[in-house]
């Protein structure tokens, strides 16, 4: 069971113009498009996140309905987070990859 305060590895599930949801542990949780690192404007989540990208996050808030809401605004101190220019390598590696068949 997820705590406020807890840093989780989260993996992205669904991408909306007002944020990220993100499974970890067996729960789910949002992060809200202003909880987003880098910054992103509504709307331009898929230009830093992706479907299925691991990401770290930490449990900002934890609703008495149960829904938690994450953050990427994590200190470098708390965890350390992969450069973007690693993540869009990674990308770029996955779709050469793919073939036409």
């Amino acid at each position: 069971m997820a705590k406020v305060g807890d840093i989780v590895d989260a993996k992205i599930t669904q991408i909306t113009d007002f944020g990220a949801f993100a499974i970890f542990n067996g729960e789910s949780g949002l992060i809200y498009f202003t909880e987003i690192v880098p910054h992103v404007e509504h709307g331009g989540i898929d230009t830093v996140l992706s479907f299925n990208q691991s990401v770290k996050c930490k449990v900002k808030k934890i609703k008495p309905d149960g829904k938690i809401s994450l953050t990427m605004k994590i200190s470098d101190t708390q965890v350390a987070r992969k450069p973007r220019t690693r993540i869009v390598q990674e990308v770029r590696d996955d779709i050469s990859l793919m073939s036409d068949d």
